[in-house]
């Protein structure tokens, strides 16, 4: 028995999977029985930095009347502070400082409304902060995705105007959001920040999957909503494991719904940091 669960303990490091760590909730049980994952606002998670970010203008000389106005009529609400800029074009026209401030709360707003957020990590062995600050003190649970499965089956569901963004975090300092100005006023840019952290969030080795809602131009906010949930198949979801300090009663409404065939995981209690 020792030995089948060092070879599993293996398995698990073997780089094949991403591990959600939860607490026991509604939340949880609709990623369980629902498969459905939920795609958090970046305002809405526990690094207040994680909706921070730095503009970084590529080529502010390419900003003209013409970017003003599609900025203008975006769709996008204006504060106070940004109507005066857009009513002013000349003070904007060459002005980096006024552009940053300018694009800050386009993006902002874009950030925080049309994409959201997916954590994971690609970490088992030595987890066990990562069990008290997210599973609820070792009560709750660690849901053990496989992780190609896991993209393949998100990308072939996603909706019309949304694709998906993935990837490790960097630990290196939150990196700037790039912007680009193109030649018909448009926008390239890359929400690169929001896959960088500082290092004292390094021990999470986080993944993330980022659902954005895309238009043909980052300039068509309309009147379309953003929808944060996400299906994906059953066999994405590898392995349930439950906490040391689970409830009984959850441990068993776990297995009753395992008898059930309401999802197909494997059911382990977590013995792995001992």
């Amino acid at each position: 028995m020792a030995e089948k669960l060092k070879d599993f303990d293996v398995e698990l490091q073997s780089g094949k999977y991403l591990f959600k760590y939860c607490k026991f909730d509604v939340n949880a049980l609709q990623i369980i029985i629902n498969k459905t994952l939920y795609f958090c606002s970046p305002d809405k998670l526990n690094d207040p930095l994680d909706s921070n970010f730095d503009i970084e203008i590529t080529n502010p000389n390419n900003f003209k009347e013409k970017t003003r106005d599609n900025i203008k009529y975006s769709g996008f609400p204006l504060s106070e502070d940004v109507k005066l800029l857009l009513k002013d074009y000349g003070s904007v026209m060459g002005n980096v400082k006024s552009q940053k401030k300018l694009f800050e709360g386009y993006f902002k707003y874009m950030q925080n409304t049309f994409l959201g957020i997916c954590s994971f990590s690609t970490k088992i062995k030595d987890g066990n902060l990562l069990w008290s600050h997210y599973a609820n003190e070792a009560k709750g649970l660690c849901l053990v995705f496989d992780k190609e499965k896991l993209v393949e089956s998100l990308s072939q569901k996603l909706g019309f105007g949304y694709r998906i963004l993935k990837g490790n975090l960097d630990y290196d300092g939150i990196k700037p959001l790039l912007v680009k100005i193109t030649e018909d006023n448009d926008l390239e840019y890359s929400f690169s920040h929001l896959f960088s952290k500082t290092k004292h969030w390094s021990s999470e080795e986080e993944y993330r999957i980022v659902l954005e809602k895309y238009e043909s131009s980052p300039f068509d906010f309309g009147y379309s909503m953003f929808y944060p949930f996400l299906k994906f198949d059953d066999s994405c979801l590898e392995f349930i494991i439950w906490g040391e300090r689970i409830l009984e009663e959850h441990s068993q409404l776990l297995l009753k719904l395992k008898d059930e065939h309401v999802f197909a995981a494997e059911l382990l209690n977590h013995e792995f940091d001992r």
